[in-house]
């Protein structure tokens, strides 16, 4: 991988048009008002391209984050943010590059980048900060500036980063429930068969001393898969209830 995604240069774009809109704003003195016209032709092309490659790149795990870590490939793409619009941006990070579980990791970055990409585009925002922490529940990622909020019609609006966070959520879930279910079926099967081989091995003492064992983890591990299977089942099921308080429109965490 070579650190970007399919969002990468749209990211890029819309955060250069922004720019250009500043430094280009139709002025007596400055540029002419057909070039304002031509920025706001460029960045209407870029919204209609974006709801497909927010879908397509969702699928997609940004290459940084498996050569970085999320710890390091959030402040990657940060400082290249800073690059990219001259906004001045503090990180605070306590994750001091511990691992994260790999969707969740995948979908932290991404509401990253949205954010981030909405800072440069919308809010006017003449510094960010954005904090990363962690505890033994929960991985929050916060991210302020000093620009415009959003309008409280926008709230629920199908771009707003609550709600992309909750759809990341809804699909990181979905996947770890698959995976758990492939997993379970792959140990089922290796549980049984170990099973087999410890009643049909003569050997009593090779039996016990290599067979149980083996036979003993691979139960432990079946089990801590059904646990764990059984925990992302429920978080999932809880998604809808949270998205109806939260005003999402049926249907919409399964688009």
């Amino acid at each position: 991988a070579n650190g970007y995604s399919i969002a990468d240069p749209n990211d890029a774009l819309q955060m250069d048009v922004a720019w250009l809109e500043k430094k280009l704003a139709p002025s007596a003195e400055t540029t002419p008002e057909n070039y304002s016209a031509k920025l706001k032709s460029m960045t209407a092309l870029l919204d209609t391209t974006l709801g497909a490659v927010q879908r397509i790149s969702a699928e997609l795990r940004p290459g940084v984050l498996d050569e970085l870590g999320l710890d390091a490939a959030a402040e990657w793409y940060v400082r290249d943010f800073e690059s990219r619009t001259g906004i001045p941006c503090d990180l605070r990070s306590d994750l001091k590059g511990a691992p994260v579980e790999r969707d969740l990791a995948t979908a932290v970055f991404r509401i990253l980048q949205a954010a981030l990409t909405n800072v440069a585009r919308h809010s006017g925002a003449g510094r960010v900060e954005i904090v990363l922490s962690a505890d033994a529940k929960e991985l929050r990622l916060e991210v302020r500036d000093d620009g415009r909020g959003i309008p409280k019609d926008r709230v629920t609006a199908s771009r707003s980063l609550g709600l992309l966070a909750m759809r990341e959520r809804a699909r990181s879930l979905q996947r770890r429930v698959d995976d758990f279910k492939t997993q379970i079926a792959r140990l089922e099967g290796e549980t049984k068969q170990l099973e087999g081989d410890f009643y049909r091995w003569d050997d009593g003492q090779y039996r016990d001393r290599v067979i149980k064992p083996a036979w003993d983890k691979k139960r432990e591990e079946l089990e801590t898969a059904r646990i764990q299977s059984k925990q992302a089942e429920a978080d999932l099921a809880d998604l809808p209830e949270k998205a109806r308080k939260a005003g999402v429109p049926p249907g919409w965490l399964r688009e």
